[in-house]
């Protein structure tokens, strides 16, 4: 799983023309449903109930139009990467939204394990650690009424593996995936509408200090642990930035590999000087791990301020 392979730079335009022939479709096959709603109701004998449904239609449409509304709003502003649970149903696993515009529950480092993964499988071993993945909500009439979810050592009889790439849901790589959609969206909103709070918040991201600490060790259960790890470069004393500490905190030294991907490259020239002088700030902060951090990257990337060196 590489950064560059799982995350590229989208500009609004670009976003923008992916939601367009979607909300296009929507409007005009709800038009069509009213209009024919209309023409059926004017022929009716019963002119009262036709306008009363006409009225009924007209304000339902209206309704989801401002909830469709709200949504590009939301996206065009803030473009990223989603990454959520759902509460989903025993029977079929069908996802149970109690608030239909509002049915995700947004996820990366800093939510709770206990809040995370509704909806998800999620296999390996953890110790101590409780959270949504693997179960349903029994009544769908209360679908934030959910057992405690635990991680399963195998997901053999859940589903048939020929449809998938892969038999399990590695827990190491789900927390991995996390980190970098919280990175890349933190970034996105940095970039395009700067402000001190917002590059606070990716300090603070990039430096893991905000993440939940792990209650216990976790394992993965596929090989990505390792592979992920060699992916990366490495300083002359074979030390890499995506190492993984996977007993008290995801990885082994605070500052995420995601310094390393096109999309921190990409950002402005004057908001990337900033960033870089407040992450060694927090940095030599963090006192022994945080200086191997920066003895690490001063190694492994290059157009780093002199400060690094």
């Amino acid at each position: 799983m590489s950064s560059s392979s799982l995350f590229s730079s989208r500009s609004y335009g670009a976003l923008t023309s992916r939601l367009v022939w979607p909300t296009a479709t929507l409007l005009a096959v709800t038009l069509g449903f009213v209009f024919t709603t209309i023409v059926w109701t004017s022929d009716s004998a019963n002119f009262t109930a036709g306008n009363r449904q006409r009225m009924q239609l007209t304000g339902a449409l209206e309704q989801r139009l401002e909830d469709l509304k709200a949504r590009l709003v939301q996206f065009a502003a803030d473009p990223g990467l989603l990454g959520a649970g759902l509460r989903t149903a025993p029977a079929d696993g069908e996802a149970l939204a109690p608030a239909p515009p509002h049915p995700f529950d947004f996820t990366d480092q800093t939510r709770p394990f206990e809040d995370r993964w509704g909806g998800w499988y999620v296999s390996g071993t953890t110790q101590d650690m409780h959270h949504l993945g693997n179960v349903t909500a029994p009544d769908p009439g209360k679908p934030f009424d959910l057992p405690q979810g635990h991680t399963l050592a195998s997901l053999s009889g859940r589903f048939d593996p020929a449809h998938a790439l892969k038999p399990g849901s590695d827990i190491v790589a789900l927390m991995t995936l996390e980190h970098q959609t919280g990175f890349i969206n933190r970034l996105y909103v940095l970039n395009m509408r700067y402000s001190d709070a917002a590059l606070d918040d990716l300090v603070q991201y990039m430096t893991f200090a905000n993440e939940v600490p792990l209650p216990g060790p976790v394992a993965g259960d596929s090989g990505f642990t390792a592979d992920f790890a060699k992916r990366g470069p490495q300083d002359n004393a074979g030390r890499s930035l995506r190492s993984f500490d996977l007993k008290t905190r995801l990885f082994r030294y605070p500052l995420s590999y995601m310094v390393y991907s096109t999309a921190f490259d990409t950002l402005k020239p004057e908001i990337r000087d900033k960033l870089y002088r407040r992450l060694y700030d927090a940095l030599k902060a963090k006192g022994a791990d945080g200086v191997e951090a920066i003895a690490i990257l001063a190694q492994t990337k290059s157009g780093l301020p002199d400060t690094w060196r």
